[in-house]
């Protein structure tokens, strides 16, 4: 995940997470902070989705710092506020998805409508943010912490005897499980074979 960051005061925007794992709760995240602290402002927030495949983006989410709505029942009971409390100055309008499934996939646009007041008038603005979301199956975990294994094997491994060939096969098999993911995610394939760490060295120390 590429971090991006703004301090504006006590406020900072960091880019969302992207992937989350079918099944289990993910955090959209979006932040705007206002440019101008000391300025007081209120602000509402909606969430618009565009499914993977779709053209269009709907309406499904809505808060006011007060109540929310959710609009789209594909969403209902699964959509849960994560950001700011106890204020009508919305700065972080985080949203928590229950229950992820794989048609959860799919583009999510965070907008705010802010509304900034000075001393003789008011200035309407707004911001938004994009959260590209990727579902994955419930045994990708597994599968990324065997591959940070795999260099902790290496690390076991005398440096003196880690050559070329090892390393290629290393970088071989986390290309094969990036793609098997992404297709597993896709086509909702949700048993994923899984290498075992024998099999592994096996596989590294075999003769070439």
């Amino acid at each position: 995940m590429i971090m991006f960051v703004v301090l504006c005061g006590a406020c900072a925007e960091v880019d969302s997470d992207t992937e989350a794992v079918a099944g289990k709760s993910f955090k959209l995240g979006c932040i705007s902070c206002k440019m101008r602290g000391e300025v007081e402002a209120t602000a509402t927030v909606d969430w618009m989705f565009r499914a993977r495949g779709e053209a269009d983006f709907v309406h499904i989410y809505s808060y006011d710092g007060e109540a929310c709505s959710i609009i789209d029942e594909r969403f209902q009971d699964r959509v849960e506020w994560h950001g700011s409390r106890n204020t009508l100055d919305l700065q972080d309008a985080s949203v928590d998805l229950l229950n992820v499934t794989f048609d959860d996939s799919g583009a999510y646009h965070c907008i705010f409508n802010r509304v900034l007041g000075y001393k003789h008038y008011e200035f309407s603005t707004i911001a938004s943010k994009v959260v590209h979301l990727t579902v994955v199956g419930k045994g990708t975990d597994a599968i990324h912490r065997n591959i940070f294994h795999q260099y902790d094997l290496c690390s076991c491994f005398d440096r003196g005897k880690l050559d070329i060939f090892l390393v290629s096969k290393l970088f071989v098999l986390q290309i094969f499980f990036f793609k098997y993911n992404k297709v597993s995610s896709e086509y909702k394939v949700t048993h994923i074979w899984y290498l075992t760490t024998e099999n592994l060295y096996n596989l590294l120390m075999e003769p070439r």
